[in-house]
């Protein structure tokens, strides 16, 4: 039963759903249709929404496709007075964003959440443990060369549960207390918050759960948690505990 729940969260709420999903909001657009180059106009969409603004160059990167730059610079001209986007004379700028709930369910593709069945072994750098997305466990830099696979192994069967009492009451603090965040820095700090407690409160309705880990070019090793992870601040790590515990005398 947790190895079907398993794989349906980690499709469920796997990022990759985000292009898909915003491409069904904007496809009806009239602007696109009406296009010379739809197809362009909804990746563009899609992109903008995604990022909120970037610089010509940037855009051109991103929007381009099997397009030529000279192609794609051509396009992204067209579609600012076509009206898809805005631009500022430096940057192009989001004009059509999905509404508060399409955000709302935006947002739930994100990070990969902690696994509730145990990872599957790692046999190669091509795999990292989940059971329904084939992911490498390198970080970045791809390569097939000799990397220990038993201690990612061995760090994927450690089993943790939530500490129901910290999760429930203590609240997440902005690290600096000297220097107050922006305003930006503030509303992405409360938006993680917001997530992370309800990611908290869905782990906690199991017994308990795992994380997949990874390497980086430096051998380091990470795990995959973001709203759970025994390597974030002060509040993540107290909001886990070990499942098995052991009892010491003396």
């Amino acid at each position: 039963m947790e190895i079907l729940m398993q794989k349906e969260n980690e499709l469920a709420f796997a990022k990759f759903n985000q292009i898909p999903f915003l491409k069904s909001i904007f496809i009806n657009n009239p602007l696109v249709e009406s296009f010379i180059d739809p197809k362009y106009a909804l990746n563009l969409l899609v992109q903008i929404a995604l990022h909120k603004r970037f610089t010509p160059g940037v855009g051109v990167g991103i929007t381009k496709g099997e397009k030529t730059a000279q192609e794609a610079s051509n396009l992204l001209q067209m579609a600012i007075l076509h009206g898809l986007v805005k631009y500022n004379g430096e940057e192009i700028i989001v004009k059509y964003q999905p509404t508060p709930e399409e955000q709302a369910q935006l947002d739930t593709f994100m990070f990969p959440l902690p696994l509730v069945e145990e990872p599957l072994k790692v046999k190669s750098n091509k795999e990292c443990g989940f059971h329904s997305r084939r992911e490498t466990c390198l970080l970045k830099v791809k390569h097939d060369e000799d990397i220990c696979l038993d201690f990612l192994n061995l760090q994927n069967k450690i089993q943790y549960s939530i500490n129901p009492v910290i999760a429930e009451t203590v609240k997440n603090v902005w690290p600096n207390m000297v220097k107050q965040p922006t305003k930006e820095k503030q509303k992405a700090f409360d938006k993680y918050n917001k997530y992370a407690k309800i990611v908290l409160s869905y782990i906690q309705s199991f017994t308990s759960f795992y994380l997949v880990n990874k390497y980086d070019h430096r051998g380091r090793v990470y795990s995959t948690g973001y709203y759970i992870n025994p390597q974030g601040n002060d509040w993540n790590r107290a909001c886990i505990e070990l499942y098995h515990k052991e009892k010491i005398n003396g």
